[in-house]
């Protein structure tokens, strides 16, 4: 396979495991980690590459196999920013599930108040390891996140006011902020006259 050619094109690596797990192959993403192994026996110490294990881990519903292939990304220039986001997603929500209910209603249903106010904590930290912050929408988003997975009403409120105008104004990015938002309990209505954000 041509990805395999270069031995540190980890970009199109991540793209190929994305494609499959999307596609339902995940037995075929873990040929291309192996691949990429064998090509290269000291992939293993790469950034890249284990930013590609995390994913893959992730993916695969290993949550802490995952933290710890991103963390050994995670101090890298090209790959540290992104593994920081994935470790946060992650710590916040280690199931990958979209949660449903009324979040507000049900705060105390969703987890231990100890462990939620943990995760909170960790992901905060590790979103003040980002460095690029201004006008990043990723970083709102996880931002806002945070406060949403802390539990607490205020927060949560805080959460939506914070981002209810930034989502009126990214029209064309609207589905993607949906879609993450919604793992973190909050769903996007759009309509043709306006944005709205609501608990799941």
């Amino acid at each position: 396979m041509k990805i395999f050619r270069r031995l540190d094109h980890y970009h199109a690596l991540a793209r190929c495991l994305e494609l499959a797990w999307r596609a339902g192959h995940v037995d075929q993403a873990d040929k291309f980690l192996k691949k990429a192994i064998e090509n290269n026996p000291r992939a293993s110490v790469d950034a890249g590459y284990n930013y590609c294990k995390g994913l893959h881990e992730w993916y695969s519903g290993e949550p802490n196999a995952a933290l710890q292939a991103f963390n050994r990304a995670r101090r890298d220039l090209e790959w540290g920013e992104r593994a920081l986001y994935n470790m946060i997603e992650i710590v916040l929500n280690p199931d990958n599930e979209v949660i449903g209910g009324e979040v507000l209603d049900h705060v105390e249903e969703r987890g231990d108040d100890a462990d939620r106010e943990m995760a909170a904590k960790t992901a905060e930290r590790f979103l003040k390891e980002v460095t690029f912050k201004n006008n990043n929408s990723k970083y709102i988003l996880m931002e806002n996140s945070i406060l949403v997975a802390s539990g607490v009403r205020a927060n949560i409120q805080r959460a939506l006011d914070r981002l209810l105008p930034i989502v009126g104004n990214e029209g064309r990015q609207t589905q993607a902020w949906s879609e993450r938002l919604a793992r973190f309990g909050l769903r996007l209505n759009v309509s043709t006259m306006g944005c709205r954000v609501a608990m799941a």
